[in-house]
């Protein structure tokens, strides 16, 4: 950004910097959740999956929620290919999950699912809904050992998306198992 003589200001979290650029006359704040291209790499994220051999068997999907970009993709897939048999299960951290209670937040350490209103909440909503799907949460604590169980066995995932391994670890505990895709993203703090 400063190679292009753009200032960069980057001060307190993200949503209070979206705020302010809203505010602020002079600036603008723009953000891959209603690029539509974004959304689009997302459901081809999910188009690859159904098309995969190995996925062929899976009947639930486990996905890690924040703004609900890669939410709104795969749920998109899944309408491609009429794909009203798969179970799709929204995971959110217990301290921010705006698709519960929205304004709500403490920290966490999924930042990257951390949203305290996403801004396409109701499209989320109503889209998980018509899909069957439901929303689980993960607490901190299990955050913090679904993190260190995927770096166990070589999986360094971030935060956000170790919340996908706080239910897969759930589900498995109920009796639960089933072949299943969860989205496991980054290698480190943010990629």
């Amino acid at each position: 950004i400063r190679a292009f003589g753009a200032e960069l200001v980057a001060e307190g979290d993200r949503s209070d910097a979206a705020l302010r650029a809203k505010q602020d006359g002079e600036s603008f704040f723009f953000s891959h959740v209603y690029h539509p291209a974004f959304r689009g790499g997302t459901m081809q994220s999910g188009l690859e999956v159904l098309q995969h051999p190995d996925s062929k068997e899976a009947t639930r999907w486990i996905v890690p929620v924040g703004n609900g970009s890669l939410l709104l993709g795969l749920l998109a897939a899944l309408r491609v290919h009429n794909r009203t048999d798969i179970e799709v299960i929204a995971v959110q951290a217990s301290v921010c999950a705006g698709l519960l209670r929205p304004g709500q937040s403490s920290p966490s350490r999924a930042t990257g699912i951390a949203i305290a209103d996403p801004p396409r909440r109701n499209e989320m909503l109503r889209e998980l809904e018509a899909q069957g799907g439901h929303i689980q949460e993960a607490t901190e604590d299990e955050l913090l050992a679904a993190e260190q169980r995927l770096a166990q066995i070589g999986i360094l995932a971030e935060p956000a998306s170790a919340a996908c391994e706080v239910v897969v670890q759930r589900l498995a505990d109920a009796g639960g198992k089933r072949p299943s895709v969860a989205w496991l993203t980054g290698s480190g703090d943010r990629v």
